[in-house]
């Protein structure tokens, strides 16, 4: 890649800026902000009207459907128990004649079931599946098609009840069934597959979730085209994860390959085809794709509408996501008039008092969320809470996203003392369905988090938003292997969760609480890096440390939380009694006093928790000393490894965030801690501008240069030059891993003049000591020769001969390096296994961001070793080597949004055993390299000193114009570049190899001693 090209790229990456529904999976929204510009009202409208085929079909009539009365209710009920009578009998006639073990006691087992399920008397349903299965199981491998169907249905019937564990597990159990009795490759196993994907989807196991995607889709599409149906929905489901992790225009892509899919073999009227194009229309809207959206979802309406009453329950569903498009364009008032269209859709379809009715209640009150009318959004968030309870009872995971909005509407208008009481509902519902779906948890927390915060509550705030961080530490745990793309689309989702704690802890001067949580941000972009290898989990699986009273005022408050959840439970099975048979009048009345005492908890509970944030509040005292005692211990490891280095070295951790940047400044006796007010997007802007003007050599790079000086570094240079340090060592997030810290320039001299740098990498936990320089304990390789797709690099044989003795015997380091043919991948290993302390790499390198996969080194036949090879290859660890050198192009750098590559890849090298790394940020010029790589190895072996000290004094004698340049054109280690160098009168003022171009794209991490 040519570097302009590189540069542009970088550019534009620096000025960047709930659960499956069974009709249409559902897409978590972003942010408002985060949409591309909108689309005008009126133009929406246009675009919905000429989708759906114009303005009568936009707002579809109500149908024909009288509501049901109490009598035809009460007929409707006599029915199905005539039905279950019937079936009753049909199971004792089959008993009677052929056995109670039978296949037809069985067949009529199941009979009655779906009877029951009919009737939503779920419990009877599931006593009598398990009696047929039971008869199936005995019968062993002659009846295992009618098992994995009688578990299919069972999974259905837990799916009712609300139990996905258990809907899972009978899933899983009926795939196994299908699989003996019918092969992999049938049908009804990629069913079982698929819905054993949707549930892992909504528990949030990703992993688990594609990969059965993945077997399913495999499946179906070697049964095509009778399976067309059945592929398409995959498809969608597919999209849907890509959607809920964030990945959109994956699910997109997906979404339009469903509708392409079924267009092509269902037809353009076909149902299924509509259902392609609501989804697709859901995920545009969630990108702000708003043209796209409607003509989507006015595509799919108008096929559903062609279908009559065989569609007619798609419709309200389709004007729901109308509705939410059209807030998204400012069309408020067009919005609620649709969604209150869907409402009465929904409550002629279903009844009054049906879920689908509350869930479209809570969806209008989320419209008036959106445009910040909070107030108006507080009623039909309360009707969709009544609801909810009268059908569920009040344990449902929907109750508490209605109650999660009610608490945030209400803090919204100042009602604090609301939103905490239901904020600490939704908590303590979701605490019941932790293990179903731990993200909705987090999110409370969160949540309760930014209402404590509002109340000025910050220690409270502070605790939950470490719960909060801590439940996201699990979920990134569990889906460590997700692929690359999909791994940095959910930690980048919550990003914003860390450094929203970050910034509190700031305020409240818990400074080294603070750098705790920014370097878990830093883990998670070691685990996007490797693609979170599980071998590397365990060393970077951290957690936000919580003081003994945030410890205490967890498990109380969720002491608390759990009491009243026995009453709810009695609630809940009397509702489905009620549901199922009705109840007595004695049952009746048990309801309302369980109700009202449920009542009276939710009050003493509110109160109690109350006195609880207060307690935490106010104990200044005491919060104050166990934060001190924290941050003694966060602190002693930093020091204690400082004073290791005998007060020469100080840290710095510096880090990027919404509106300021932040320096923690730690030497061997204090923590000092200063703020800038340079927010992210322009911290990013003058990043970009250094590095491009560095590594571009552009004459007025100091002047970029200066600018970051005045930000990173003066604000504590009194410090550091009082500190007596010699060595920086810097700690750095986000785009400031690009900055080309030896170059800093502070108005009359370069940073690298006064101070001998290295970056640290918590990540890979360094250990920091000098090993015995032993020189005849080195390896060195090199290409010289030209391969397709890479340069040759003449000045890499000066390079390794003047490094290792070599023909002439003068070299720093001993033996002779092999070139070309005499480098591949079994000569590698082999040098390895004689542990060296040196390894010096000099070639091509690409390193792709957040791909350890793509990242390769060129080797000297031709071949590339992956860096992900690299990483879990045995031949190519890397135990007691001291140092690894890649005299190589952008071997620590690339063009990434956060440089989260450039430690990444350091902690790779150092988890493979190798105790620093030296590497590059931007591809370098050959004959340069080579001069610098001398000196550096010149003081690193004959004169003695330290890493850092010897690539300090290298880059010091280019920078002061004591190395020459030997030519004046020379290869750039960067796949088929030329680097022009300047001539002597081209740069009066910097002739040769002074800018600082060719001596500070090396930086040194890991072990600098």
């Amino acid at each position: 890649m040519r570097l302009t090209m590189k540069v542009a790229l970088l550019l534009a990456a620096l000025l960047a800026g709930t659960a499956v529904r069974a009709q249409t999976p559902e897409i978590p929204e972003p942010p408002p902000e985060a949409a591309v510009p909108k689309l005008a009202c009126p133009a929406a409208i246009e675009a919905y009207e000429q989708a759906v085929g114009g303005p009568r079909k936009a707002l579809p009539p109500v149908p024909r459907k009288p509501a049901i009365s109490s009598l035809e209710a009460s007929q409707a009920s006599a029915r199905k128990e005539t039905a279950i009578d019937a079936s009753r009998k049909l199971l004792a006639d089959a008993v009677r004649k052929y056995g109670d073990k039978s296949n037809r006691a069985a067949a009529a087992h199941r009979v009655l079931a779906r009877d029951y399920r009919d009737a939503a008397q779920y419990d009877n349903a599931v006593a009598a599946l398990k009696s047929a299965l039971s008869i199936y199981a005995a019968a062993g491998a002659r009846r295992r098609t009618a098992l994995g169907d009688t578990q299919m249905e069972l999974a259905q019937v837990f799916t009712n009840k609300g139990d996905r564990l258990g809907a899972r597990a009978m899933y899983d159990a009926a795939r196994g069934s299908y699989e003996a009795a019918l092969g992999a490759g049938h049908p009804k196993v990629a069913l079982a597959l698929h819905n054993i994907g949707k549930i892992d989807l909504n528990m949030t196991q990703f992993e688990p979730a594609l990969a059965a995607f993945r077997a399913a889709r495999a499946v179906y599409e070697a049964n095509l085209p009778a399976e067309t149906s059945h592929l398409t929905e995959l498809l969608i489901d597919t999209a849907s994860l890509h959607a809920r992790i964030g990945n959109r225009e994956t699910a997109l892509a997906l979404a339009r390959e469903a509708a392409d899919l079924s267009r092509a073999r269902l037809g353009p009227a076909h149902r299924t085809t509509a259902l392609a194009l609501h989804f697709a229309g859901t995920v545009g809207r969630s990108m702000g794709k708003t043209s796209g959206a409607l003509e989507n979802l006015g595509a799919a309406l108008k096929i559903y509408l062609a279908n009559g009453t065989r569609a007619q329950r798609r419709v309200p569903e389709v004007l729901d996501d109308v509705s939410v498009t059209f807030v998204r364009a400012g069309c408020l008032d067009e919005a609620t008039k649709i969604q209150n269209l869907a409402i009465e859709h929904y409550a002629v379809l279903y009844g009054p008092n049906h879920d689908r009715v509350a869930s479209a209640y809570h969806r209008l009150g989320g419209l008036y969320r959106e445009n910040r009318k909070y107030t108006e959004a507080r009623a039909p968030l309360f009707k969709a809470a009544g609801i909810y309870e009268s059908v569920f009872g009040p344990n449902h995971r929907r109750i508490a996203d209605v109650y999660s909005d009610l608490a945030g509407s209400s803090a919204r208008i100042g009602l604090n003392g609301e939103a905490l009481k239901y904020g600490f509902r939704a908590l303590r519902i979701r605490t019941i369905n932790k293990q179903a779906d731990p993200e909705d948890l987090r999110q409370s927390y969160w949540s309760l988090s930014l209402v404590l915060k509002q109340q000025g509550n910050a220690p409270a705030a502070i605790a939950f938003a470490k719960l909060a961080v801590n439940i996201n530490q699990e979920i990134r745990s569990q889906n460590r292997n997700l692929p690359e793309d999909m791994a940095r689309a959910l930690a980048g989702r919550y990003r914003e969760l860390y450094e929203y704690l970050a910034n509190m802890l700031i305020t409240a001067g818990r400074l080294q609480e603070a750098q705790q949580v920014l370097d878990l941000i830093k883990q998670q972009e070691l685990f996007d890096f490797v693609r979170r290898d599980s071998r590397e989990a365990a060393s970077v699986d951290g957690r936000a440390a919580l003081t003994p009273t945030e410890s205490d005022l967890s498990s109380r408050i969720m002491d608390l939380v759990e009491a009243p959840i026995r009453a709810a439970g009695e609630i809940e099975a009397l509702k489905k009694k009620q549901a199922e048979t009705g109840l007595s009048k004695e049952e009746e009345h048990l309801v309302l006093t369980l109700e009202q005492s449920l009542a009276d908890q939710f009050r003493r509970q509110q109160t109690e928790i109350d006195d609880l944030l207060a307690e935490a509040e106010n104990a200044d005292r005491t919060i104050e000393r166990e934060v001190n005692r924290l941050d003694l211990d966060m602190v002693d490891a930093t020091q204690e490894r400082l004073k290791a280095m005998n007060g020469r070295a100080v840290e710095l951790q510096i880090a990027s965030l919404d509106t300021d940047l932040h320096i923690f400044l730690t030497t061997g006796r204090t923590g000092i801690h200063k703020s800038v007010p340079v927010g992210r997007k322009e911290m990013a802007l003058l990043v970009f501008r250094a590095w491009s003007a560095t590594a571009t050599r552009d004459p007025d790079a100091r002047l970029h240069l200066k600018r970051l000086y005045d930000i990173l570094v003066k604000p504590v240079e009194p410090e550091l030059k009082a500190s007596g340090a010699d060595v920086l060592m810097f700690n750095l997030s986000g785009v400031l891993r690009y900055v080309p810290l030896a170059a800093l320039y502070g108005g009359e001299r370069y940073l690298v003049e006064d101070y001998a740098l290295a970056l640290s990498t918590t990540a890979a936990n360094t250990r920091y000591e000098r090993l015995p320089r032993t020189r005849e304990k080195a390896a060195g390789f090199g290409v010289t020769k030209p391969h397709e797709g890479f340069s040759a690099l003449p000045g890499v044989a000066d390079e390794l001969e003047a490094i290792f003795d070599g023909n002439d015997k003068k070299g720093y380091l001993g033996g002779k390096a092999r070139a070309d043919e005499g480098f591949n991948s079994a000569t590698l290993g082999d040098a390895l296994k004689s542990k060296p302390l040196y390894l010096h790499v000099a070639s091509h390198f690409r390193l792709v961001p957040g791909d350890a996969g793509n990242s390769a080194l060129l080797l000297g036949d031709g071949r590339t070793l992956s860096l992900d090879e690299f990483r879990k290859d045995e031949r190519f660890r890397l135990t007691d080597l001291d140092l690894l050198t890649l005299s190589a192009c952008e071997t620590a750098g690339g063009v990434d949004q956060t440089g989260a590559e450039i430690e990444s890849f350091a902690s790779v090298v150092q988890k493979r055993g190798a105790s620093s790394v030296l590497a590059t940020l931007w591809p370098i010029a050959d004959t340069s390299t080579s001069a610098l790589m001398s000196d550096f190895y010149k003081g690193l072996l004959a004169a003695g000193h330290d890493k850092a000290t010897a690539l300090r004094n290298a880059q010091i004698a280019m920078l002061r114009g004591e190395t020459r340049p030997a030519s004046m054109v020379t290869a750039s280690r960067s796949a088929n570049e030329i680097i022009d160098v300047p001539a002597a009168n081209t740069l009066i003022a910097e002739p040769g190899f002074q800018h600082p171009y060719y001596w500070s794209a090396f930086i040194l991490m890991g072990n600098w001693l």
